[in-house]
């Protein structure tokens, strides 16, 4: 009797031993499906961010002369409500409309730029006011709402 005792408990124990291994098991298996599945529901935010820029940058294409003028007006008023000077860099296809709206600014050219970037002489400051400055602002700004909408 006292061995069929010992040998229950023996099993219970083992029972209870492989319950807690099974509970282990399936709660490692839920976390790894949620990982995953956050993964992906993150890949699919960030494509509907990449097509969007895509759009975006189409657009700028075709306003590039239109919006640089706009943004570099924007900067060059908050960079004079900040009391800051400096020189004003712009895509070299748009320097002389620039120039023609920002009298006494100095517009310089430098390629690659998708908007206005404001140096201070001594470089210590910078400010910029591009489509991807924008569009990065908008993107951190929206990324879990979007999310949301998506998958909520």
């Amino acid at each position: 009797r006292k061995r069929e005792r010992l040998l229950s408990e023996e099993v219970k124990g083992l029972r209870e031993a492989l319950e807690r291994e099974r509970e282990g098991l399936i709660n490692r298996v839920r976390r790894e499906e949620r990982r995953k599945l956050l993964e992906l529901k993150h890949r699919i935010v960030e494509e509907v961010f990449r097509e969007a820029m895509e759009v975006i940058v189409e657009i700028w294409e075709r306003r590039r002369e239109e919006l640089t003028v706009r943004f570099s007006q924007e900067l060059m008023e908050k960079a004079q409500e900040d009391g800051i000077e400096g020189i004003l860099y712009v895509d070299p296809s748009t320097v002389g409309s620039v120039k023609e709206r920002l009298e006494g600014v100095d517009v310089r050219a430098r390629d690659g730029i998708d908007g206005a970037v404001l140096i201070t002489p001594d470089g210590r400051v910078e400010y910029r006011n591009t489509v991807r400055s924008r569009f990065d602002k908008v993107r951190r700004r929206l990324f879990h709402e979007i999310g949301g909408l998506l998958f909520d």
